[in-house]
């Protein structure tokens, strides 16, 4: 990795636990992670039978600009309006290759349709993702496929159950001299639900050049198989940029570069200590934490930016009010005066 800045370490707010292990966003256009055997195909979007930066070209059936495909992604949603195209040096930074996909589709709704106004109010930007996305959202006008927004989706197969898989990809925008200037949403699916993440303005100017985001998503494999997604609903306001996506790679965690500090994967059932109990989970109102020892216990719950919310000591019981936290992942330790005796997450 070279010059690397590190936004955040997340886990996602709204997925089962074992599931994604966590996400990490690094703002560069390098590589994490070098001479992976990449399961995915055409990654990079090289081999295709479109016209780079030609407007009238693009990879969506449902658009009437339909002329051209990308070798092993299938473009869904969309509609007849959509102008999802490949991109080339001219119009963005290209971090891998010659080409890029560019998911054009003109105006998203994140929050709510108000009489076609832009609405952002929703929004809540932390480090890697977003969220505050309200059920039903995004959208996009009728024309341009409506709840769906457009998507480039492929199926990896060969995968094995159980085990931990990295997908990395680099995602940027169209040139801020385009006067798009500000940070647009997309969704990322690798088949447990839609995953709000961030994508920046790439300049192609050899000077100015700027960064994107390159994500690393580390999950464990539910099936023999899994769907990789990523849907565009469009420009979410006036100076906000929509996705360009390049250089996707899916690969075995044994892979992933040793500069990458490990996620965080604690469960209940990986502590050796299994006579404190926290339930429920997920919680609804409180918090209920038992213990059998006889010694007094401190309950630390950190959010997912690793801010500390609170600190309790309790012996033998206590219940905890969570009405006030809002919907997502924590993390908990339980420690007594000499060291951790329980870790994990907790939902709500």
């Amino acid at each position: 990795m070279k010059n690397a800045i590190l936004f955040s370490i997340l886990i996602t707010c709204h997925l089962l636990p074992g599931q994604i292990l966590c996400i990490k966003c690094y703002e560069q256009n390098d590589s994490i992670s070098s001479g992976v055997q990449n399961l995915l195909k055409n990654g990079g979007f090289e081999n295709t039978t479109c016209i780079p930066a030609n407007f009238d070209y693009s990879f969506c059936p449902n658009s009437n600009k339909y002329k051209c495909d990308l070798l092993n992604w299938d473009c869904i949603g969309g509609g007849r309006l959509t102008y999802a195209y490949i991109f080339d040096r001219t119009l963005s930074v290209i971090p891998e290759g010659n080409k890029a996909a560019y998911f054009g589709n003109l105006k998203g709704y994140p929050c709510s349709i108000n009489n076609g106004l832009f609405d952002t109010s929703c929004i809540i930007s932390t480090s890697c993702m977003i969220t505050g996305i309200p059920n039903g959202f995004p959208q996009s006008d009728t024309a341009y496929g409506g709840p769906l927004g457009v998507s480039l989706e492929q199926t990896v197969s060969g995968l094995i159950k159980g085990n931990t898989y990295v997908l990395e990809f680099w995602a940027g925008g169209e040139t801020n001299g385009l006067n798009f200037y500000l940070e647009g949403l997309f969704a990322l699916d690798i088949g447990f639900g839609n995953n709000y993440l961030r994508c920046k303005p790439t300049s192609s100017d050899i000077i100015e050049r700027s960064l994107g985001l390159t994500y690393l998503i580390q999950f464990k494999a539910t099936s023999t198989s899994h769907k990789i997604k990523f849907t565009n609903w469009g420009h979410i306001e006036y100076h906000h940029t929509e996705l360009v996506l390049d250089n996707v790679r899916l690969y075995s965690l044994s892979e992933l570069s040793p500069s990458v500090t490990p996620c965080l994967t604690a469960t209940d059932d990986q502590n050796e200590d299994n006579q404190i109990l926290v339930y429920p989970n997920p919680v609804i109102d409180e918090v209920n934490i038992t213990s059998n020892l006889e010694e007094p216990i401190e309950f630390i719950l950190h959010n997912i930016q690793g801010q500390r919310l609170l600190k309790q000591e309790f012996l033998k019981t206590v219940s905890i009010n969570a009405m006030n936290l809002t919907n997502g992942i924590y993390f908990y330790e339980l420690r007594n005066k000499n060291k951790v005796l329980k870790f994990g997450k907790i939902l709500k």
